[in-house]
């Protein structure tokens, strides 16, 4: 077994291997722990198409339907809750996609793994009924252009043809924009792979219970009796989420949900450029095999006892669907019919992730809930979570899409400070007027054993050209907030408090931990 470790990281699927290799790339030894193998499940079935961010944001309010043209209806399953839009966690995906072509020389370089990582356009396709509803392709590239800064254009049906000679005649071009894309079960394993080589360990087990000491989790505990230490514990559990944080006694709502694709290989090659008609996907691959896929809305099939067997129906849906964007893939072969299981927020079941601190622990941490975008969103993932886990601190450039995807509802005794400005002393123009919990932070540290510094002050004091100021009216002691999510409202408010996370990496050093490169 492995010797301690600085983080346990619950799950060997995308998503634990990015965290577990981003930590590695800050010095921080990590074990990963799975019942089964490196993306034995989802993560080795994924399409692995890194979506265009822009693109995505813009379609989710307006996007092109197979018989009614441009309809409000969402891109995907974010908006089946009202207030819940892919907006709220864009940087996910738009950090992924700007991350990717830097990734995968790190993962070739440190691991020596090809991802398949390629660009690729993704066309919408338009039927000759759609193109005559909306007006023509500028009207069809509004809503898109609305957005600003996106990269998309009109390509026609002759300019398809030359690529897809058997292209369906009622399609008369489609909304182009770009694409990224890496083969799943090379990915996951290269990051695995990247991390081993950064003091990462693997082990194989099922994870029964954990090892406590008041709110912090000091071990892991696995069927087979053995028990891992580590100074912090990340759960990426996927669809199973919901039993490990109910191995802590907070559960956290979870939908399990099933989704399936087809691989097939054709008799010539197809262009890399990926086709979407309706919820019906051709997606050529840099292999030269082809995933043929159905995506919306109403194919996710709640799985709630965990059954992840494929059905013959999908399959003969997927291929007639797919025969008529491309008359030819009736010749194709078919390889593999593969699916698994999503973890998908609860009731209605919809995408939206999770991540962040688990409430009531001071070490634990989450990042679940991805749906079927956990490939694409799972290089900011790890870096964000990574940054979380060494500093204890949400990453200012994410902060609030942390607030918007905390693990706790953010009411009751947890509360959360909307805003910086609102919960710091407001700063003014009258001289000389010192900051009453700044003039008496000696006896504010004697109360509650932490100070209070404005955060426009140095350490050295105050700078001249800042102004002292009153705390504004009703500012009540915010050092005593409790842990929200990921970070503390106290630290949103700029008081420094006696940190309780985990272990910097001098710590675990000085413990006796032995450092990876």
């Amino acid at each position: 077994m492995p010797e301690h470790k600085d983080v346990i990281v619950i799950g060997a699927g995308v998503m634990g291997c990015s965290i577990a290799y981003h930590l590695g790339r800050r010095g921080i030894s990590t074990c990963i722990v799975d019942r089964e193998s490196i993306a034995a499940r989802a993560s080795g079935k994924a399409w692995a198409v890194f979506t265009y961010a822009p693109a995505m944001f813009a379609y989710e309010s307006c996007v092109m339907t197979p018989s009614g043209g441009l309809a409000s209806v969402p891109f995907d399953t974010s908006l089946t809750v009202p207030g819940e839009s892919v907006e709220h966690w864009l940087y996910l995906h738009s950090a992924s996609y700007d991350r990717m072509p830097e990734l995968a020389i790190e993962l070739r370089e440190r691991g020596g793994i090809d991802i398949e990582y390629c660009e690729t356009p993704s066309t919408n396709l338009v039927t000759q009924q759609e193109f005559e509803q909306a007006g023509g392709p500028q009207e069809l590239l509004r809503p898109l252009r609305r957005v600003g800064g996106v990269e998309c254009d009109w390509i026609d049906a002759e300019a398809l043809r030359e690529q897809f000679p058997s292209l369906n005649p009622d399609s008369v071009g489609g909304i182009t924009y770009p694409a990224g894309q890496v083969e799943p079960y090379r990915f996951t394993p290269a990051m695995a792979h990247a991390a081993e080589k950064l003091d990462a360990e693997i082990v194989r087990g099922e994870v029964v219970g954990f090892a406590t000491k008041g709110d912090r989790i000091t071990g892991v505990r696995l069927a087979s009796g053995n028990e891992l230490r580590a100074n912090a514990v990340v759960l990426a559990m996927g669809p199973w989420m919901g039993q490990g944080t109910a191995l802590l006694g907070c559960e956290i709502g979870c939908r399990s949900v099933i989704t399936e694709c087809l691989r097939a290989e054709m008799p010539g090659e197809l262009p890399l450029h990926t086709l979407g008609a309706g919820d019906y996907w051709i997606l050529p691959k840099k292999n030269g095999e082809v995933i043929l896929a159905k995506y919306g809305a109403n194919d996710f099939v709640e799985r709630s006892n965990f059954d992840a067997s494929l059905t013959e129906e999908v399959k003969l849906e997927i291929v007639e669907g797919v025969a008529r964007i491309l008359p030819t893939l009736e010749d194709a072969k078919i390889v593999e019919q593969r699916g698994d299981l999503l973890a998908m927020a609860p009731t209605p079941p919809y995408q939206k992730p999770v991540m962040g601190r688990l409430p009531d622990w001071q070490n634990g941490y989450i990042a679940s809930r991805f749906g079927g975008d956990g490939v694409c969103m799972s290089p900011a993932v790890g870096e964000l979570m990574a940054e979380l886990v060494e500093t204890g601190k949400v990453p200012l450039r994410a902060r609030r899409m942390f607030e918007r995807l905390a693990p706790v509802p953010l009411s009751g005794r947890i509360r959360l400070v909307p805003a910086l400005a609102s919960s710091r002393c407001r700063v003014q123009e009258t001289p000389g007027v010192r900051c009453a919990a700044s003039r008496d932070r000696g006896r504010t540290r004697a109360r509650q054993g932490r100070g209070h510094n404005h955060p426009l002050r140095c350490r050295s004091g105050w700078p001249r050209h800042i102004r002292r100021a009153r705390p504004e009216p009703g500012a009540r002691d915010r050092c005593s907030q409790t842990t929200v999510g990921s970070y503390t409202a106290a630290q949103d408010a700029g008081c420094s408090t006696k940190r309780r996370g985990p272990r910097t990496t001098k710590e675990s050093m000085s413990s006796g931990c032995r450092r990876g490169p």
